[in-house]
């Protein structure tokens, strides 16, 4: 009876033995399977701009377990990593088991500063989010601000910390106004923002409705050399001036008489309206009337470019004065405002 019993044990330990064998094979067969199926072999990034894919895949893949699609994705949701510096936000989803998107929200750099030959790019906290030896397009950098310190992933500490929020202040309204200068110089709290041969002073305030001056002043400008002075500009005193610059054939450069821009170009809005102009002494565009038809059929004048030489209706040759009646001040002709005369010649002049 005891031998019996002794061999039930026996055979039920080995069923246990085999079970747990089994078991643990499955379970390797599973892992395995699990390892291999859910291997990272792809990361798909969206999103980025100042950032590089392999800087985001090494972020992603900052622990010897992250290989594993199915562990990067856990890790994501309960032990999430440290974000770059650059990062303001990451979201990770699984694609299939091999392939991992990562979708990066960045920080928007505002500027840019030289410090111990490096380029330290900061947003609109003032936080150092970038550091690199090659300056980026399109980033303004920054003259004129004393710097004590930079440190990446600290704000920078300047020594002004008031011309530094001038600093701050420009940025936020170039961005919005989507200009890119070159660089902005500050001489104080007073602030420069230089388009390649043109620099635009705007002062020390009032920075919104100055900056959106600026968009068509440079379209005027193409091709010229100097300052645009819009430290004075107001949306209630709406001068402004440029300053050209001269270069001589001996290479020296001079600066040439201010001329006045606009005087009343500035809407509410701080935008140029159709009805806008430039003063005349500014190479204004000649104005004709386009609802006259002359001799020629060309809508201009013969006699030189179609304006005329006083403002008041008189042709440049002075041969004829148009009152602006329909009859010519001599009487000779009428002028039936359809842009032929009463006689039928058809000719304006």
């Amino acid at each position: 009876m005891t031998t019996f019993k002794h061999r039930k044990v026996q055979k039920k330990r080995k069923y246990g033995l085999y079970a747990l064998l089994v078991g643990l094979i499955a379970a390797a067969i599973l892992a395995l399977s699990v390892f291999l199926l859910f291997h990272i072999q792809k990361i798909e990034v969206t999103g980025i701009e100042m950032l590089t894919q392999q800087e985001v895949s090494d972020w992603v893949k900052s622990d010897t377990m992250s290989g594993n699609s199915l562990y990067v994705l856990w890790k994501s949701k309960f032990r999430p990593d440290k974000l770059l510096p650059m990062m303001k936000s990451a979201e990770i989803s699984m694609k299939n088991p091999w392939t991992i998107k990562v979708k990066i929200e960045e920080h928007k750099l505002l500027g840019g500063i030289l410090y111990e030959n490096e380029y330290a790019y900061f947003d609109e906290e003032g936080t150092v989010l970038k550091k690199q030896t090659e300056s980026i397009p399109g980033i303004p950098l920054v003259e004129g601000l004393g710097v004590k310190k930079v440190v990446l992933n600290h704000k920078v500490k300047a020594e002004n910390r008031k011309v530094f929020s001038y600093v701050i202040q420009v940025g936020k309204v170039v961005e919005k106004w989507e200009l890119s200068p070159e660089k902005i110089v500050f001489n104080g709290t007073e602030a420069t923002l230089h388009f390649g041969t043109i620099a635009v002073n705007i002062g020390d305030e009032n920075f919104d409705d100055r900056v959106a001056q600026i968009t068509p002043i440079l379209e005027k400008l193409q091709g010229k050399s100097g300052t645009v002075h819009l430290e004075n500009f107001t949306m209630q005193s709406t001068l402004i001036s440029f300053r050209p610059t001269v270069e001589a054939e001996d290479g020296t450069v001079t600066e040439g008489e201010d001329q006045i821009l606009d005087e009343t170009g500035a809407t509410d809005s701080g935008e140029q309206t159709d009805a806008d102009s430039y003063n005349e002494d500014w190479e204004a565009e000649p104005q004709y009337d386009e609802s006259v038809t002359y001799g020629d059929g060309t809508e201009i004048y013969d006699d030189e470019t179609g304006s005329y030489e006083d403002g008041s209706g008189t042709y440049d040759d002075g041969s004829e004065n148009y009152d602006g009646t329909g009859t010519y001040d001599d009487g000779s002709e009428n002028y039936d405002g359809t842009g032929t005369y009463d006689d039928g010649s058809g000719m304006g002049y």
